[in-house]
C-alpha cells in the first residue's frame, strides 16, 4: 500500500512518503523532518498518535515480505525503536498502547496489544480466522476488527482486555463514530460493495450506501452567518462554486445551488451531529472542515 498524505492530530503538520522514507513538515512548508529511512525495507506506512508527537511505522523487508514490523518513532525523527512485529496498528486514544494483527499460523491472525513502551504483550483473541484492522472505540474501553476465513468476512467487537468477543455483522473495515455508539463498515454480497451501520450495542445492520471504506467526520462548529462552498470538479470537468447557507442549529440536509449553470447538489450541513462520509474525495468544501454528502449518498 502507498503511504497517502496525512495530517497531524492538531491539523499543524503533514506526513508523506517518499520512496523508503517518511517525512513530517509544517504546512507552511517548512521544518521539514526526515521521520524514517531504511533501504532494506519496503515502502513504510505510518499512523499518528493521538497527541502527534510520535508515530507508528509498519514496514517489511525487502528480501521478506511475509515479516512486518511495527516501530515506533518520535515525530521529529530524533528516535526510532522497533516495537514488535505486527500489522494493522492503531493507537488507543490516550496513546498508551497499541493494538495490532499478530501473524499466526495456518493464514491465521489474532489481535495483539503491547504498551507503546514495549510491555505487557498480550494476545487478545483465538480466531481460527485472519484478524486484521483492529480499531479501538472513541472511549479506549472496547475493539473493533474485522476477521477472514473461508466462510466469509465479519466484524466483531470486543472490550479493550478481550473479553465478551462477539460477531456483530457480516462485512469488513469497521470505523467507529466519534460519539463510540455506531460503527460503519463494507459488505460485498455478489462484489457488489456497501456502507452498513450497525448499532455498537447490537442492532440489525443498516444499509447507507453503494460503496467501502466509509470514514466518520464530526459535523463542523459552524455559525448560521457562515457560508459554505463546495466545488465539485468531477461532475462537469471543471471547478464549479455551489453555495449553501448553514442552518440555524440542529442539522439539515439542504441544496446547494449554481446560479450560472442553473446546477444543484443535494448536501447535507449543520452543527452537533456525526456524519459518515462516503463522498467523492475530489469535492472539496470550504471552510475545510465542513461536512457534506456527495450527491447520490445517503445519510
Amino acid at each position: 500500500r502507498t503511504q497517502p498524505v496525512l495530517w497531524s492530530p492538531d491539523g499543524s503538520q503533514i506526513a508523506f512518503g517518499s520512496g523508503a522514507s517518511l517525512y513530517a513538515m509544517d504546512i507552511n512548508g517548512e521544518s521539514r523532518a526526515l521521520l524514517w529511512s531504511n533501504e532494506s525495507l519496503d515502502e513504510p506506512y505510518l499512523i499518528w498518535s493521538p497527541d502527534g508527537t510520535m508515530v507508528a511505522v509498519t514496514s517489511s523487508p525487502i528480501d521478506n515480505p511475509w515479516l512486518t514490523e511495527i516501530h515506533v518513532v518520535l515525530a521529529d525523527g530524533t528516535m526510532s525503536e522497533l516495537l514488535i512485529e505486527g500489522m494493522y496498528p492503531a493507537w488507543s486514544p490516550d496513546g498508551t498502547q497499541i493494538v495490532f494483527s499478530v501473524a499466526g499460523s495456518n493464514r491465521h491472525s489474532q489481535i495483539g496489544i503491547i504498551n507503546t513502551n514495549g510491555t505487557n504483550y498480550r494476545i487478545l483473541t483465538d480466531l481460527d480466522a485472519y484478524g486484521w484492522g483492529p480499531i479501538w472505540s472513541p472511549d479506549g474501553t472496547q475493539i473493533a476488527f474485522s476477521a477472514s476465513s473461508e466462510n466469509g468476512d465479519e466484524v466483531f467487537m470486543m472490550n479493550a482486555d478481550g473479553s465478551d468477543l462477539r460477531a456483530v455483522a457480516s462485512g469488513f473495515g469497521p470505523a467507529w463514530s466519534p460519539d463510540g455508539t455506531q460503527i460503519a463498515f463494507t459488505e460485498c454480497p455478489e462484489y457488489v460493495c456497501g456502507i452498513y451501520v450497525v448499532d455498537a450495542n447490537g442492532s440489525e445492520p443498516r444499509f447507507l450506501a453503494a460503496g467501502r471504506d466509509p470514514f466518520w467526520q464530526p459535523m463542523p462548529d459552524l455559525s448560521p452567518d457562515v457560508e459554505v462552498v463546495i466545488t465539485a470538479e468531477d461532475f462537469f470537468d471543471f471547478d464549479i462554486p455551489f453555495v449553501v447557507d448553514v442552518p440555524e442549529g440542529g442539522f439539515s440536509c439542504v441544496e446547494a445551488t449554481n446560479t450560472v449553470l442553473d446546477a444543484v447538489l443535494d448536501v447535507c450541513v449543520g452543527v452537533d451531529r456525526n456524519q459518515v462520509c462516503i463522498g467523492n474525495p475530489s469535492i472539496h468544501v470550504t471552510p475545510p472542515n465542513a461536512a457534506f454528502n456527495a450527491p447520490g449518498d445517503i445519510m
